[in-house]
């Protein structure tokens, strides 16, 4: 099944780094970021994007798998991450950060549902996966069989 995502930068609301934004890739290169540990579906597209665009990817000065670590920094310590929008909706609602819209950000994920193999699966299990797999057909550009 996959399903559309947003991945964005985002940035705290200061003055100073926002003139700075009219030519992203100029800048971003030079700025301070936080992303999740590497191995991370997220550090793989930062990675690539910046590649894509002929630039070399900056080195993060913060790698943690705690959001609000990340969340916490990026509102008030001046630093950009690249995160799906949802993680910061509240922030960004409340205007504490504010996304830097990139179309070379908007990704595809895959989304893979495991269980054990020799696991017999329980009525619940079974109403649970046939509902979601009824939805997934729905959405554009389903892949399911």
């Amino acid at each position: 099944m996959r399903t559309g995502g947003d991945n964005i930068y985002l940035q705290p609301i200061l003055r100073a780094i926002s003139a700075r934004w009219r030519a992203p890739w100029a800048a971003m290169p030079w700025a301070r970021w936080i992303l999740p540990e590497k191995g991370n579906a997220i550090w793989l597209g930062f990675d690539g994007i910046f590649r894509r665009n002929g630039l070399t990817p900056p080195t993060p000065a913060v790698a943690t798998n705690s959001v609000q670590t990340l969340k916490s920094m990026v509102c008030m310590g001046g630093y950009l991450t690249m995160m799906t929008r949802v993680i910061f909706a509240l922030e960004e609602e409340h205007g504490l950060v504010r996304s830097v819209p990139l179309p070379e950000t908007r990704w595809k994920r895959e989304i893979v549902l495991a269980r054990r193999s020799h696991h017999q699966a329980l009525p619940a299990e079974k109403l649970f996966l046939s509902k979601l797999m009824e939805i997934a057909r729905t959405l554009p550009g389903h892949s399911t069989p």
